[in-house]
C-alpha cells in the first residue's frame, strides 16, 4: 500500500494488529509523557533538513507511462507527435489512492516529507514506517479499512453497525475508528495532491515542461440539518476529549465538490492532462453569508499543500465555481478572486435551479396557487393509514349507486374529450424521466390506466352520469364487479403524493392524481365530500343545500364569523351542464368567481394561523386538512388542474433533459462517440446550441396557438383563455430572462464557434470587446488572430476547459438526501448525531461510491445470515463485505500522538463558522476583480446602435414602474428572524404585475415643446408628489400609455 491507504492501515493496526486481543487482559495505561506529543513533528523537521538537497528531476518516461484512454472526454491537439491522455484518479478513488500515478512515484514519496501541515507530516511518516510491517498485519488492516471505505454498509446506528460487523464491542469503538479513517482520508488525500503538485513543479522547472492551464473547480451548496456541533473554537480546544459544550440545533450544512485539472505540454510537443477530485468534508455555518462561505472554502483549499505555489507556474489559471443564484455565493467568489487577481473567475449558476424557478413563477398566480394548495391539502389529509382504502370503498359505493349500463356502442362525440383528458393526465413521460424510481413506476402504470379507463368509462366524462356502454350484453352486476376489480384501482392507484414545493420533480404526479379523479364525472368532489362528512347512500344525495352559499365568498364569510378552524363546505356548486357564455369574462376556473379568488388564500391561511394558535393536535390538524380538501374539491377544479398540467409538461421535459445532460450516461455516450468516430460534444457547446431551450419554446408556442384541452363546459370562456395566456407568457418570459441570454453570450459562444464543426471562429474575433467575459477576454488576449485561435495550444486548452466547465449542481442536491437519511437514522432514539460523525459517514460513503463496481444485470444484493460462532452471541446479520477480524494489542506512545492529532484536527475542522468571528468583506476590495458587464450578460451590445436604444427604453420603463409598484419590506426579529409586522398593502400596479395582467403599450411619439417641458417637470418630481393628472399628461405626451382609465384609483406609495 502507498499513500493514505498505508496510513489507514497503520491506524487500524494500532487498534487491530496481529495477535488474539480477546485473550489479552485489559491493562490500564498511562498517557504519553508530557512534551512527547510533538516528537513526530520534530522528526519530520529533521527529515526536511536532511532532504533539503533534492535528487534530480522526475524522469519523463515515468509520467508518460501512465497515459490512458480519454476517460474524461479530453482529446489531444493535432500535433505531429500525437497527444497523450492522462486521467488522474481521484485522490479518493483507488485503493492505493494514487493509482497509476503513485506507482510511478514510489521512489519520490520520501522526498516530500516537509510538505503539508504537522498532521499531514505525521501521516506521511507513519505511512513510510508501515511499509516495514508484516504481510499478515497489512492484510488484516486492509480488510478492516475496506469495510469502511470499499464496502456498502447498511445505514444504521453506531451500536447496530458494531454488532453487525462483529469486530467491535460497542458503538463507541466503531465511531472512533470511523472518525479516524475519515480524518486520515481527508488529510492524507490532500497530502497526496501536494505530492503530485510538487512533482509537477519539478517537471515545469527542471524537465522543460510548460504549464498551459490550471483549473480549480468547486461546486457547493448548503442544506439545513439538525445535528450536534461545537459552536466555539475555544471550547473545542479545552473539551476535545468529549462531547461537552455541543448543542443540538438546526444548522446549515455545506457540501463542496473540489477538483483540480492541469494541462501541461511536454518538450516533445505532447499534451498531458491531470485531473481528479480532492476529498472534502461537511462544514457548518450559522448563516449563509459571504464571509462564512469564504472562510469555509479557504479552509478546504488549505488541505492541499503547494496549491498556490504550483498554480502560479501556469500561464492560465481559472477559478471555476458552480452555485445557485444566492447573492452571498457571488460575493464569496469575488472575495476569493480578489485574494489573488491572477485567477480568472468563471462563476456559473445552476441551470436546474433556473428551470425549477420557471415552473414556480409560472404557477404562482392566485388562480393557479389555489389549486396547488388544494392538492397539498388532499395529500396531507390522506397521509393516515387506511385513507386510500377508505376512498376505494367510497368509490365502489358510488359505482353501486350511480353506475348506468347502456347497451350499444359508445358515442363518438365523447371520445375526443376523453382522449384529451388522457393526453393531459396520462400522457407519455419524457424518455429521461424513468431514471427516477417514481416516474418509472408511473410510466408503466399509466399505460394500464389508460387502457382500462378508456374501455370501461367510455361515456361522456363531463356528465354527472357514470355510464358504461356495453356491446357484450353483460348484466349490471357483472359490470359492477368488473368496475370494482379494474376501474377502482385505475382511478385510485395509491395515495396522493404531496406536491413538493422545495423539490424539482414530483409535482406533476400530484396534479395528475387529483386531475384524473376530477375529470371523470366529478368523482373527486364526491369522494372528498363523503369521506369527510362520513355520509353515504341516499342521505348524501338528499342533503339540503344552503341557498346563501355562493362559491368561495361563502367560505370567507363563514371563516370570519366562526371561531372554528375548519372550513365549511360549498353546497350549491355551479352547474357544469349549464350553457357557457363565451363572452363571459367574469367567470373563474371551475365556477369560482374572479373577484372571489383572492379570498381563497386568505381563508386557507386563516385556518392555518388559527390552528397554530391552538395547542397542536394531530386530530385537529387532520380534520383541518380534510375540511380544506373538501372545500377545494367541491369547486370542480378539473379545468384548473388541466391548465396547470399543460404548462408543467414542457417545463418538466426541459428539466429532465437538462438532468440527463449532466448525468454519467451522457458522458458515456460522448466517450463512445469519440472512441468510434473521434467526434464528441461538450456541455458548454450544447448550451450555446440551445437545443433543449428551443424545444421548450416550441412547446410553449404550441400552447399559445392551440386551444386548451380537457376543459369543462363552464370553463369555456375568455377568462380561462386569458389565464392560460398569462401562465404560458409568464413561463416564456422567465425562461428568456434566465436562460435565453445565457445561450448566446460568452463564454458559450467561444466554445461553440471554435470547437463545433459548423462554427466560425472569425465571429468571435469580430465581436465587440464589451461582449467578452473575463475568461474569453483573457483567452482572446493571448490568441487574437485566426491562426493563433486555431493553433494546437489554443485547441488543447479549449477542449480541457470545455470538459470542465459545468453549470449544474444537481449532484450535490442529490447527496443532500443521503446525508439527511444518515443523520435521521443515527439520531433515532439517541442524543443526536454529532457533526463530526455525520461528516465521517459522508467521507467514507463517498469513497465507497468510488470503490463500488457495477452489478451484473438482473442480480440483486441479497442478505444472508451470518454463521454463529461458538461462544459468541448472534448480534446481527448482513455482515459487511471483506471484513476480517483483527485482534487488539497495546499501542505505542508515538502512535497515540498521531491518533490524538487526527482527532483534534477533525474536531477543529467541524467547529461552527460564525459570521461574527469573520471580518466583513470590503466592497472596495472587490472592484479590481473583472466582472461580467451588462453587454456580456445580455449577449447584446447596449453601448451603441439599436442596443443602446433598447437599454434606454428599458431604463425609462423601470424608472416609471418601480415607484408605483414598490412595497415596503417587513421587519424581522433579531433573534427569531420572524416577521414582526403584518404584510403591507400592495399598490394596484403591483397587484397587476403579480397577476401578470399589466400590459405596456410602447410607441414612438414626437413631443411638442410644451409637452416636453411638462414631462420634464413631472420627471423631476419626487414619487409622492406625482398625481394621476400629471401621469395622464405623461401618457398623453407619449412617455407611457395605458389601454383604459380603470387604474386611476391606484394608490401612490409614500416613499421609495
Amino acid at each position: 500500500m502507498d499513500g493514505w491507504g498505508d496510513v489507514a492501515e497503520e491506524l487500524l493496526h494500532i487498534e487491530h494488529p496481529a495477535g488474539n486481543g480477546r485473550d489479552t487482559p485489559e491493562v490500564s495505561r498511562r498517557g504519553r509523557p508530557r512534551g512527547s506529543g510533538d516528537v513526530l513533528q520534530r522528526r519530520a523537521y529533521q527529515n526536511f533538513l536532511r532532504a533539503s538537497v533534492l535528487p534530480g528531476p522526475l524522469r519523463l518516461q515515468s509520467v508518460e507511462s501512465i497515459a490512458s484512454s480519454d476517460q474524461g472526454g479530453v482529446e489531444s491537439a493535432d500535433t505531429p507527435g500525437g497527444g497523450q491522455h492522462v486521467q488522474a484518479p481521484d485522490a479518493s478513488e483507488s485503493q492505493s489512492v494514487f493509482g497509476s500515478v503513485v506507482s510511478a512515484m514510489k521512489d519520490l514519496i520520501p522526498r516530500f516529507r516537509h510538505i503539508g501541515s504537522s498532521v499531514q507530516m505525521q501521516l506521511h511518516a507513519s505511512a513510510l514506517n508501515f511499509k516495514n510491517e508484516s504481510a499478515e498485519c497489512a492484510q488484516n488492516a486492509q480488510a478492516v479499512a475496506d469495510s469502511f471505505l470499499a464496502s456498502e454498509r447498511v445505514v444504521a446506528s453506531a451500536r447496530a453497525s458494531a454488532a453487525m460487523s462483529k469486530e467491535y464491542g460497542c458503538g463507541r469503538d466503531f465511531s472512533r475508528d470511523l472518525t479516524r479513517i475519515a480524518a486520515s482520508a481527508v488529510e492524507a488525500g490532500g497530502l497526496v495532491w501536494g505530492h503530485i503538485l510538487s512533482s509537477v513543479r519539478e517537471l515545469l522547472q527542471q524537465a522543460g515542461w510548460q504549464g498551459l492551464l490550471f483549473v480549480k473547480k468547486r461546486k457547493f451548496d448548503e442544506t439545513p440539518l439538525r445535528v450536534r456541533l461545537q459552536c466555539s473554537p475555544q471550547v473545542a480546544q479545552v473539551e476535545h476529549a468529549g462531547n461537552a459544550g455541543k448543542e443540538k440545533s438546526v444548522t446549515k450544512i455545506l457540501q463542496t465538490l473540489f477538483s483540480l485539472t492541469m494541462l501541461c505540454k511536454t518538450p516533445s510537443g505532447d499534451y498531458q492532462v491531470l485531473r481528479g477530485n480532492i476529498p472534502s468534508y461537511l462544514q457548518a455555518l450559522d448563516k449563509s453569508t459571504a464571509e462564512n462561505l469564504k472562510a469555509a472554502q479557504m479552509d478546504l483549499e488549505d488541505t492541499v499543500p503547494e496549491l498556490k505555489a504550483v498554480s502560479s507556474l501556469f500561464n492560465c489559471k481559472v477559478q471555476h465555481t458552480i452555485t445557485d443564484r444566492f447573492a452571498a455565493n457571488s460575493k464569496c467568489e469575488l472575495a476569493l478572486a480578489a485574494e489573488d487577481p491572477t485567477w480568472i473567475l468563471a462563476h456559473q449558476y445552476c441551470r436546474s435551479h433556473k428551470i425549477a424557478q420557471i415552473q414556480t413563477k409560472a404557477t404562482s398566480l392566485p388562480e393557479t396557487e389555489t389549486h396547488i394548495s388544494g392538492v397539498i391539502s388532499v395529500a396531507l389529509a390522506l397521509q393516515n393509514a387506511g385513507s386510500t382504502q377508505a376512498l376505494k370503498d367510497i368509490l365502489n359505493q358510488i359505482f353501486e349507486e350511480q353506475l348506468v349500463v347502456r347497451e350499444g356502442a359508445p358515442p363518438e362525440f365523447a371520445k375526443a374529450h376523453r382522449e384529451e383528458v388522457y393526453d393531459v393526465f396520462l400522457g407519455p413521460l419524457p424518455s429521461e424521466a424513468p431514471q427516477d424510481v417514481r416516474y418509472k413506476r408511473a410510466a408503466t402504470r399509466r399505460i394500464q390506466q389508460r387502457l382500462i379507463l378508456s374501455h370501461f368509462l367510455n361515456g361522456e366524462l363531463r356528465s354527472t352520469e357514470i355510464a358504461h356502454w356495453c356491446v357484450d350484453g353483460l348484466s349490471r352486476q357483472n359490470v359492477l364487479r368488473l368496475f370494482k376489480k379494474w376501474v377502482t384501482p385505475a382511478l385510485l392507484p395509491g395515495k396522493c403524493e404531496i406536491f413538493p414545493r422545495s423539490r424539482w420533480t414530483g409535482g406533476d404526479l400530484s396534479v395528475e392524481w387529483a386531475g384524473l379523479l376530477a375529470s371523470h364525472h366529478r368523482i373527486l368532489s364526491l369522494l372528498m365530500d363523503r369521506w369527510v362528512t362520513k355520509v353515504t347512500g341516499p342521505a348524501a344525495r338528499a342533503r339540503p343545500s344552503n341557498p346563501e352559499a355562493t362559491g368561495w365568498g361563502s367560505v370567507a364569510m363563514a371563516s370570519l364569523t366562526s371561531s372554528s378552524p375548519t372550513l365549511p363546505a360549498l353546497q350549491n356548486a355551479p352547474n357544469p351542464d349549464a350553457p357557457a357564455d363565451p363572452a363571459d369574462a367574469g367567470a373563474g376556473v371551475g365556477g369560482v368567481e374572479a373577484q372571489e379568488l383572492p379570498a381563497v388564500a386568505h381563508v386557507l391561511q386563516a385556518a392555518v394561523d388559527q390552528q397554530a394558535q391552538d395547542e397542536f393536535s394531530w386530530a385537529k390538524f387532520n380534520k383541518t386538512m380534510k375540511d380544506k380538501a373538501r372545500t377545494w374539491a367541491v369547486t370542480q377544479p378539473a379545468s384548473g388542474l388541466a391548465l396547470i398540467k399543460s404548462v408543467m409538461r414542457p417545463t418538466f421535459r426541459f428539466l429532465f433533459r437538462n438532468l440527463h445532460l449532466f448525468s454519467s450516461d451522457w458522458d458515456e455516450q460522448q466517450e463512445l462517440a469519440f472512441a468510434s468516430q473521434s467526434v464528441r460534444s461538450y456541455r458548454i457547446v450544447e448550451e450555446y446550441r440551445a437545443t433543449h431551450l428551443d424545444m421548450f419554446f416550441n412547446e410553449l408556442r404550441q400552447l399559445f396557438h392551440c386551444r386548451m384541452k380537457a376543459l369543462q363546459p363552464q370553463d369555456l370562456n375568455i377568462r380561462v383563455r386569458t389565464l392560460m395566456f398569462r401562465v404560458v407568457a409568464r413561463a416564456g418570459a422567465c425562461a428568456q430572462r434566465l436562460l435565453g441570454s445565457c445561450s448566446r453570450s460568452y463564454p458559450g459562444k467561444l466554445f461553440g464557434e471554435v470547437l463545433s464543426e459548423d462554427g466560425d471562429p472569425n465571429l468571435v474575433l469580430q465581436d465587440s470587446k464589451c461582449l467578452y467575459d473575463a475568461l474569453t477576454a483573457d483567452f482572446i488576449g493571448r490568441y487574437n488572430t485566426p491562426a493563433a485561435l486555431g493553433s494546437a495550444d489554443a485547441t488543447a486548452q479549449l477542449r480541457v476547459l470545455a470538459s470542465e466547465l459545468e453549470y449544474d449542481i444537481s449532484e450535490i442536491e442529490s447527496r443532500h438526501a443521503s446525508v439527511r437519511r444518515v443523520v435521521l437514522v443515527r439520531s433515532c432514539q439517541a442524543t443526536g448525531l454529532t457533526l463530526e460523525d455525520a461528516s465521517s459517514e459522508f467521507v467514507c460513503r463517498s469513497f465507497c461510491r468510488l470503490f463500488s463496481m457495477p452489478k451484473e444485470p438482473g442480480r440483486r444484493t441479497q442478505a444472508i445470515w451470518a454463521k454463529k460462532t461458538k461462544g459468541q452471541s448472534d448480534r446481527g446479520w448482513l455482515q459487511p463485505h471483506r471484513v476480517v477480524v483483527a485482534d487488539r494489542v497495546k499501542a505505542t506512545g508515538a502512535e497515540n500522538g498521531l491518533r490524538k492529532a487526527l482527532e483534534e484536527t477533525w474536531q477543529a475542522r467541524h467547529v461552527l463558522y460564525a459570521h461574527s468571528r469573520h471580518e466583513p468583506i470590503d466592497e472596495q476590495s472587490l472592484k479590481p476583480v473583472p466582472q461580467q458587464s451588462t453587454c456580456s450578460a445580455l449577449g447584446l451590445c447596449v453601448c451603441t446602435g439599436r442596443g443602446l436604444e433598447a437599454e434606454c427604453l428599458a431604463q425609462k420603463v423601470r424608472a416609471f414602474i418601480r415607484p408605483l409598484a414598490w412595497v415596503k419590506r417587513r421587519k424581522r426579529g433579531k433573534v427569531t428572524k420572524q416577521f414582526t409586522e403584518a404584510p403591507h398593502p400592495k399598490p394596484h400596479l403591483r397587484q397587476l404585475l403579480d397577476r401578470a395582467e399589466l400590459v405596456l403599450h410602447v410607441q414612438t411619439v414626437r413631443d411638442s415643446p410644451e409637452e416636453a417641458n411638462a414631462a420634464a417637470v413631472v420627471a423631476a418630481m419626487r414619487p409622492h408628489e406625482v398625481t394621476w393628472e400629471q401621469l395622464a399628461l405623461r401618457v398623453g405626451s407619449g412617455h407611457c400609455s395605458t389601454a383604459n382609465d380603470c387604474e386611476t384609483r391606484c394608490s401612490i406609495p409614500s416613499a421609495v
